[in-house]
């Protein structure tokens, strides 16, 4: 049987697509809130575990419970926006569009279903055969003969008329059959990878007027699935669609009409007792472990970790906070961090991680959060490597605001960086985008300000800047953590002199 390490090493991945779901899937608190639809909006940035709660609730697929997953990559968004409603306004000019979509996979799954009834539910399968193909992209046909054939519902049949149907006339028509259907089980219609395409093309987007409308799409989403959440919830149907939707899009709509959004949004955010539970519960898992044998977080710590504090300058702290320090309170952080100091005790053979090893794989880990940056960021300053590149020369963990911009023009006189790659963006925008994606901080009163610890905080350029210590080893700006991470490698490899051969800085470079 596989060590818990080893489990850890070869299976855990931040890709919850990748993962046996339905053993790893940790339930948030208040999951419930979504299932139910009182909470159907799921917002939250990436790495948060909107993927994972997506793929969890795929596994309830089954008799009583229907499912329909449908994911955004790869699909051309610039279709949408052909079926906006000009008879509405901006916000709720695509409500149309995400009903009928809602619907039209609600239908497929109720053509499956083996227990529904209603009068309705033949002329369902009529359009909707129950093993047919099922593709959201074929959602988007615009031609006008779409075969509605739910002659009692609709006045006219297409078949017969080069008349156009409208989305309203095949939402009416596509309610009214559902509206008839009986059936206590429970169907799903799940929207994921928002991110995907939305934040590309809104950015390439000319003009706000064609950015409205990506805007105005999003809004229409959100409030289709908040008028028929409620609507079927009065007839007595369990039927839930549910987006997940990141949170830089969602922040995009601030000051916009979002519906009711704030009644029916689950944020993901994790504070730290409920991201241990998150672990602990991982980590039994992995070895295999009920809950009686190992009740608190430090019992599930220590199947992977050793009880030795690690040195931070003249302090000592727990592993855990070590981690913690260096992640932004996101799951994915902590999985990447944990399975990559499993690596490295699996390739030693250890049977515990010590702190010598916390240490080394920083090295990894700093990699890791340096490229989460530059995917999150890259889209809105797109020079951001370059920007981390200057940053770093500043070789400091703090620095001031002036200091930044002197160094940054610095670097454009030298053509190192041109101002058409800023695409306009000034010193202080750079650095509060950067502020809102918490790579840097504030410092007041020797305490440390990050937007991930302190949402509702704002970048302030006459307070000390702060560089996230996710990023220290990467731009190498810390010396004296580099250092002391280094004497903590010599020790663990003196406390491993048995088999004295390994050499820790033997090990590949993870990310190069």
């Amino acid at each position: 049987m596989k060590t818990a390490i080893r489990e850890i090493y070869e299976d855990w991945d931040i890709d919850a697509k990748k993962e046996d779901i339905s053993r790893y899937y940790f339930q948030p608190s208040d999951l419930d809130q979504v299932l139910k639809g009182s909470r159907p909006i799921v917002v939250g940035r990436k790495g948060t575990g909107k993927t994972a709660m997506f793929e969890y609730i795929k596994t309830l697929s089954g008799p009583k419970c229907h499912v329909s997953a449908n994911s955004f990559t790869g699909l051309p968004i610039t279709s949408l926006l052909e079926f906006r409603d000009e008879g509405m306004e901006s916000g709720s000019d695509y409500i149309s569009l995400w009903t009928f979509i809602i619907l039209k996979e609600l239908c497929k799954l109720v053509a499956r279903s083996e227990s529904a009834k209603g009068l309705g539910l033949s002329e369902i399968r009529k359009i909707f055969p129950p093993f047919a193909d099922s593709k959201l992209k074929s959602a988007f046909d615009g031609s006008s003969n779409f075969r509605v054939k739910i002659l009692e519902y609709l006045e006219i049949s297409d078949e017969k008329t080069d008349k156009k149907v409208s989305l309203l006339e095949k939402n009416e028509a596509l309610m009214s059959a559902v509206e008839t259907i009986q059936d206590n089980s429970k169907y799903y219609i799940l929207f994921d990878s928002l991110d995907d395409n939305f934040q590309g093309a809104i950015d390439k987007a000319e003009g706000d007027i064609e950015k409205s409308k990506y805007y105005s799409c999003i809004t229409g989403l959100i409030k289709s699935i908040e008028n028929l959440t409620s609507h079927f919830s009065k007839i007595g149907l369990n039927i839930f669609p549910i987006a997940f939707i990141s949170g830089d899009v969602f922040d995009l709509l601030k000051g916009r009409d979002k519906g009711k959004s704030r009644y029916s949004i689950k944020y993901l955010e994790w504070d730290e007792d409920e991201l241990k539970s998150f672990i602990a519960y991982r980590l039994r898992k992995a070895a295999r472990l009920p809950e009686r044998e190992c009740p608190t977080f430090e019992d599930a710590w220590r199947i992977v970790f050793s009880d030795e504090l690690i040195s931070v300058g003249n302090r000592q702290v727990h592993t855990f906070d070590y981690i913690t320090t260096r992640t932004l309170f996101r799951p994915r952080d902590y999985i990447t961090y944990i399975k990559d100091v499993c690596e490295v005790a699996h390739r030693r053979d250890f049977d515990v991680v010590r702190p010598g090893v916390v240490y080394y794989t920083e090295s990894w880990y700093s990699e890791y959060f340096w490229q989460e940056m530059v995917d999150e960021v890259g889209p809105l300053v797109p020079p951001i490597d370059k920007i981390l590149k200057i940053i770093e020369k500043i070789r400091k963990p703090s620095f001031e605001y002036n200091e930044f911009d002197e160094i940054l023009d610095r670097y454009i006189d030298i053509k190192f960086l041109n101002e058409a790659e800023l695409l306009g963006l000034s010193s202080y925008r750079i650095l509060e985008i950067l502020y809102n994606y918490s790579a840097i901080g504030n410092i007041n009163k020797g305490s440390r300000i990050f937007k991930y610890r302190n949402p509702k905080s704002s970048f302030d350029f006459d307070l000390p800047i702060v560089v996230h210590r996710g990023l220290d080893v990467v731009l190498g700006i810390n010396a004296r953590a580099e250092h002391q991470r280094r004497k903590s490698m010599r020790r663990e490899q003196q406390w491993s002199n048995s088999q004295a051969s390994f050499d820790f800085t033997h090990i590949p470079f993870k990310y190069d």
